[in-house]
């Protein structure tokens, strides 16, 4: 029988038995596919689709497997190590360059690095691949990994001392002249600085000042607004937004009334009335998306059913940041007349004719899938094994 596996995070194929390995026609949807040099042969005939990493572990090496955070120190006597992490690694501070050369065989890092700058180099050295962020930390400088805004308090207790930022970290109005005023250095991170602050953050900083934010003065940082009308008074005095806002379609133009200037970095979910008093209030460049009518979320799985679409009582806008299905009993002329944003930005299952539909109102980097090709595919896949729908498999 022909075997199907797919949707599947970690595929660890290293000893997959010879009679399985003939019968696999297709592997696909797989974050992490291990092979040894033994499964790699026997799978040759395998198709692969989707798979974001297939990688051949040495044989003879141990595998360190870990998800989340977790620390690499030396260990004398165990052997050499391939590393597989999906997370956060942090380098011990005592494991030296040579101990990372002499017992790390290669392996992957999905997600950030922390380790001083000569750790860094040995674990590249030693073929460790890292998708995403590298920490590079100069030797005898000290991380900072919170992600709180440093205070006045905070920059006054680092006074001689070097402070690699690993994060995005907002100093606070006189951080800056705070930590020069105590002989105090700043690297790495993304910094959120206040406009008049400038001078002094060129004396401490040792990166890109070219790459640092500069908030105006007397702006409240925030990452992300969500406000109804019941939340209304956080719209006030001048916001930044490092993240979106949304604003809810019972906000009215009253409630902006304390709202004297917006910088919103990400997007902006904003009901077409409120457009104009937005515009007057906003500073810099805003990815603006206006709608009309009940703003309807999903962050997870929802069905846009009939009933949905009764209980809004007129037209409605859809965020969808999870699996949306559209219920094949709504007609696509429904749609068109009552659906006046879809922001997809996560996966929207609709007919053809609901696409279609839908398709004028759509922005956002989503994607559609058809619920009667899925149908159809299932049925072809009547006579075939399919293994899948697991975090992590065996073979």
């Amino acid at each position: 029988m022909k075997t199907i596996i797919r949707n599947v995070a970690l595929l660890d194929a290293r000893a997959v038995p010879e009679e399985l390995a003939g019968e696999i026609e297709r592997i696909e949807n797989v974050a992490a596919l291990l092979l040894s040099e033994r499964a790699a042969g026997l799978l040759a005939g395998a198709r692969l689709s989707n798979v974001a990493s297939a990688t051949t572990v040495p044989d003879g090496v141990g595998l360190m497997l870990q998800n989340g955070q977790t620390t690499l120190s030396a260990a004398p006597g165990e052997g050499r190590r391939f590393l597989l992490v999906n997370g956060e690694l942090q380098l011990d501070p005592a494991m030296t360059p040579e101990q990372i050369r002499a017992q790390i065989a290669g392996g992957t890092v999905n997600g950030q690095v922390l380790g001083s700058a000569s750790q860094a180099a040995a674990l590249l050295e030693a073929g460790v691949q890292v998708n995403g962020r590298m920490h590079a930390i100069p030797d005898g400088w000290q991380a900072r990994r919170s992600k709180s805004p440093m205070t006045l308090a905070e920059a006054q207790a680092l006074a001689g001392k070097s402070v690699y930022l690993c994060g995005r970290t907002l100093l606070e109005a006189g951080v800056p002249g705070a930590l020069a005023a105590g002989g105090a250095r700043l690297a790495g991170g993304k910094v959120l600085c206040y406009a008049g602050d400038a001078q002094d953050l060129g004396r401490v900083y040792a990166g890109d000042l070219g790459a640092c934010t500069f908030v105006p003065d007397g702006a409240a940082v925030l990452r992300d607004l969500d406000v109804s009308a019941r939340t209304a008074f956080r719209l006030r005095g001048s916001l930044y937004l490092t993240g979106d806002l949304t604003l809810r379609e019972d906000v009215r133009e009253e409630h902006l009334a304390g709202l004297q200037a917006l910088r919103v970095q990400g997007h902006a979910l904003v009901p077409l009335s409120l457009m104009d008093a937005m515009l007057a209030r906003a500073q810099g460049e805003v990815d603006w998306v206006p709608y009309e009518g009940r703003l309807v979320f999903n962050d997870a799985q929802m069905a846009l059913t009939p009933e949905t679409l009764s209980q809004a009582d007129g037209p409605v806008a859809l965020y969808n940041g999870g699996a949306l299905t559209v219920d094949a009993a709504i007609e696509p002329k429904a749609l068109r007349e009552r659906v006046t944003l879809l922001y997809n930005d996560g996966a929207c299952i609709a007919s053809t004719e609901a696409q279609a539909a839908l398709r004028p109102v759509t922005v956002g980097g989503g994607v559609f899938s058809d619920p009667e090709e899925a149908a159809e595919e299932a049925a072809d896949l009547q006579d075939v094994r399919v293994i899948g729908n697991i975090a992590t498999l065996t073979l």
